[in-house]
């Protein structure tokens, strides 16, 4: 299975917020996460906000990137697509595109509430994991 997930997840997974278990399950080897520069950027900028750092140590920052290098497979995104509410959630549906994901994993409402796109479903973490608990 390709999955997208989404930055709000990655830095969740750091946090310890709801998705204790999405590192075992990103290591999976049924599992294929793809991103995309664009996303390694967001997610680097997100982690250097001011509301993280003060949470956050640089080991905790590192540690997270490791991760993210280690199971994050990078590709290149061609076509752009604008679709979502949210402007800055469309780079995650082209890459998902990209990917050929069969599944966006999102805390994002503006995301969420388009359920699929291009045959490419976006679920919860929840949704997600029980989608995996149920195979």
């Amino acid at each position: 299975m390709t999955i997208v997930l989404d930055t709000n997840l990655w830095v969740s997974m750091l946090l310890g917020l709801r998705v204790r278990r999405l590192r075992r399950h990103l290591y999976n080897p049924r599992i294929r996460v793809v991103t995309s520069s664009e996303q390694r950027v967001e997610l680097t900028t997100t982690l250097s906000k001011r509301k993280l750092t003060r949470v956050l140590t640089p080991a905790d920052r590192e540690y997270l990137l490791r991760i993210y290098d280690d199971v994050a497979h990078e590709i290149s995104v061609s076509e752009q697509v604008h679709m979502c509410r949210d402007p800055k959630d469309d780079f995650l549906l082209s890459l998902a595109l990209a990917g050929r994901a069969q599944v966006i994993v999102s805390g994002d409402k503006d995301l969420l509430e388009l359920r699929s796109f291009r045959g490419t479903e976006i679920l919860s973490y929840s949704e997600f994991e029980k989608r995996l608990v149920a195979r």
